[in-house]
């Protein structure tokens, strides 16, 4: 057969010979496109993480791309490279649906970098009031409590005038009276200065807050933001719709070699190749006596 390999043909040689065959060069096509594939979305996918959400310098922005775009090109090449494996198909399964999540969540981060930054500030704002808020329940009960004892001075001035009560039995605006005002004027005093009190509490915690959340989006790392976007993909339905078509979209991107490789079914160049094992190791039960 003048397909098979001679013993004084290299595997240069062998290849030439296949490349004539149009399948063989198209699977040659498919595997060069579908490698490129992950190699691609990735190095772009890493570029604008680095570069909008994370505000990393064009070079470094680069650097990073080119660095994971390597590992990706790494992993990619091992699964051509490797044999064909049940286990090594599921494994990439596995693998594959992991990249597509986390080449997903990037570049949807990536989206809505803008929805995510404020995702992250109303959470900043909202933990700073919470951490206020006993502060405001004590000052608020202080409040209500100078409240009702002005009140009830009030009253006790009221009655007095007015000779209702164990008042002294002296109607009018008499001295008892005139000192019962007073105090219920210092009450007044003591109830105004703590609503007041409560006022510039409150303004100051609305003004930590602001300050806290326009802080937070730049101190936010990856697992914020990834626990912001998940938030706000949860509350927002077209953005989690729009985060499963990316996922979709990478899953199948991401398994392009996975599809060539393996669901593709043999290639001829495979298929000689398993020929040519089966005819050297036929020769070598032939011609090689065992061991002793």
């Amino acid at each position: 057969m003048t397909l098979l390999r001679k013993p004084n043909q290299t595997g240069h040689d062998r290849n030439h010979g296949l490349a004539r065959f149009q399948s063989v060069r198209n699977r040659r096509i498919a595997l060069r496109c579908a490698f490129q594939l992950p190699v691609i979305i990735w190095a772009v996918s890493t570029y604008a993480l680095a570069r909008q959400v994370f505000d990393v310098g064009v070079v470094g922005s680069l650097a990073a791309s080119a660095a994971v775009g390597y590992v990706v090109a790494v992993v990619e090449t091992m699964l051509v490279a490797s044999p064909r494996s049940a286990w090594l198909f599921v494994a990439r399964l596995i693998l594959t649906l992991v990249m597509s999540i986390l080449g997903a969540t990037a570049l949807d981060i990536a989206l809505f970098e803008k929805d995510i930054a404020a995702q992250i500030r109303a959470s900043a704002e909202a933990a700073y009031a919470k951490k206020r808020e006993p502060e405001v329940t004590a000052l608020l009960k202080q409040v209500e409590q100078k409240k009702t004892d002005w009140q009830k001075a009030l009253d006790k001035a009221n009655d007095e005038a007015q000779c209702r009560g164990s008042g002294s039995g002296r109607c009018g605006l008499g001295k008892i009276a005139a000192e019962l005002l007073t105090q219920a004027g210092i009450k007044r005093e003591d109830y105004q200065q703590a609503e007041q009190a409560l006022q510039t509490l409150r303004a100051a915690i609305k003004q930590g807050s602001i300050t806290a959340g326009l802080a937070a989006p730049r101190n936010a790392g990856v697992l914020g933001r990834v626990t912001a976007f998940h938030d706000f993909v949860r509350d927002n339905p077209p953005a989690f719709w729009l985060w499963i078509l990316l996922l979709t979209m990478l899953s199948f991107l991401e398994s392009s070699v996975l599809i060539v490789r393996y669901v593709g079914g043999e290639s001829l160049a495979e298929r000689v190749e398993q020929l040519e094992e089966k005819r050297l190791l036929t020769m070598l039960e032939r011609h090689v006596s065992p061991l002793a």
